[in-house]
């Protein structure tokens, strides 16, 4: 037996991504076996199930969800797809600057790479290369950027350009900001419309969802 996804009560990203008529997959019900079971149906545990379904299709993949996939944190975020290369300081103390380059890379294409999933799958999130500003809205914030700008250039990282009050106000419709750096890279989305969307995409590859099943 079905039932109907609940919307009611749910963030204002999983009311508008749950379309009228939708259905929970079916709860976990007595003995189950898989190749692999994913614990949560976040985007962690659905990209990793994706991951594992694309480089072995024969692999008997089970996600358990205590709620609906995305009912947590994945459908309700900011819906900010950014690069962690304003972080670069932090992420090189952590790993050493091989690592933090590695990662600073591989998070800076991610907005390439949702922009094409959401092509290929035909997933409307309602991607939107935006970029980022860090701005100052007071004279003693102006040039606080300079020291992971001159970081980022030590290791030959340059992702950040300096942008003016005038350009800020021109991106953005606020005088607010006195000056500030733009990452050309982020982008913003529909964090519910892209879980869901994910959500029929793991489905359509045969990995099995369990939902309203906690553990």
């Amino acid at each position: 037996m079905t039932t109907p996804t609940r919307r009611e009560g749910r963030c204002v990203w999983l009311r508008e991504a749950i379309a009228p008529g939708e259905t929970d997959a079916p709860r976990l019900e007595g003995a189950q076996r898989a190749d692999i079971c994913i614990v949560g149906g976040g985007y962690a545990g659905m990209w990793t199930a994706l991951e594992l379904k694309t480089r072995n299709p024969s692999l008997d993949v089970a996600i358990v969800e205590a709620d609906i996939c995305g009912g947590g944190a994945s459908g309700r975020n900011s819906g900010m797809v950014l690069s962690q290369w304003a972080k670069f300081a932090a992420l090189k103390a952590f790993c050493g600057e091989d690592g933090a380059l590695r990662i600073g890379q591989a998070f800076g294409k991610s907005a390439d790479g949702l922009e094409a999933f959401c092509k290929e799958n035909g997933i409307d999130a309602e991607f939107r290369r935006d970029g980022w500003i860090w701005g100052a809205t007071c004279a003693k914030h102006v040039g606080s950027w300079k020291g992971i700008i001159d970081t980022l250039a030590k290791s030959g990282v340059h992702p950040f350009r300096e942008i003016t009050k005038e350009q800020i106000a021109e991106f953005c419709g606020t005088t607010s900001f006195l000056a500030g750096i733009y990452d050309p890279t982020a982008a913003t989305l529909h964090p519910g419309k892209l879980v869901r969307g994910l959500r029929r995409v793991v489905l359509s590859k045969g990995a099995r969802i369990f939902e309203n099943s906690a553990m």
